[in-house]
């Protein structure tokens, strides 16, 4: 796993997941815990949120995936981590977010919002503060996976300054990154 430089973190390894919590002007980021197994169930089985995903899952699948992505959000060597998107305004859950750390291609960000969610710009605006957070705390690169037809998952990544990357995944989705160059005190070694 990699490890990141102590004077550029609070701690010497991978950012820990109350770092990783935040709020944008209009929304609250926090880890998923119990009490959202509803909202997930909601996302996960639903064909329209999963059709840029990937294919939606039965209940029983949704299910064992919630109580697996709990495990991962307690462990202390965490390569994924869930959070819950909420209104800042209502506290009603507008979607999720995950972050996977892959080595050394940095932190992958996806996110997952209710139909009721989708196209307010709040997926950028978590975008760029997840972005923000994440560089602060001495990741070096973010990326993503976006479907080659989801032009609002990729507006949202060139709103975010995001390059397109040349590698085309398994499952047909496109590469997109942003790095953080920094001085040879603050990289990952």
């Amino acid at each position: 796993m990699k490890q990141y430089n102590a004077a550029c973190l609070d701690i010497g390894y991978v950012p820990v997941a109350s770092q990783l919590t935040f709020t944008t002007a209009h929304t609250s980021v926090r880890l998923l815990t119990g009490k959202d197994q509803a909202l997930y169930l909601q996302l996960y089985t639903d064909a329209n949120s999963m059709r840029y995903i990937g294919r939606s899952l039965t209940e029983g699948e949704a299910v064992a995936s919630f109580f697996k992505a709990l495990k991962l959000n307690v462990s202390l060597q965490w390569r994924r981590l869930f959070f819950v998107i909420e209104s800042k305004s209502s506290r009603r859950s507008l979607g999720l977010m995950g972050l996977t750390d892959t080595g050394d291609a940095g932190i992958e960000f996806g996110i997952i919002l209710s139909q009721q969610a989708q196209g307010k710009g709040v997926a950028t605006e978590v975008l760029q503060q997840c972005i923000t957070r994440l560089f602060a705390l001495g990741v070096s690169k973010v990326w993503l996976q976006l479907h080659p037809d989801n032009a609002a998952a990729i507006a949202m990544a060139q709103t975010a300054a995001m390059t397109k990357g040349t590698r085309v995944t398994a499952n047909n989705q496109q590469t997109w990154f942003i790095e953080q160059h920094y001085n040879k005190n603050c990289r990952g070694h």
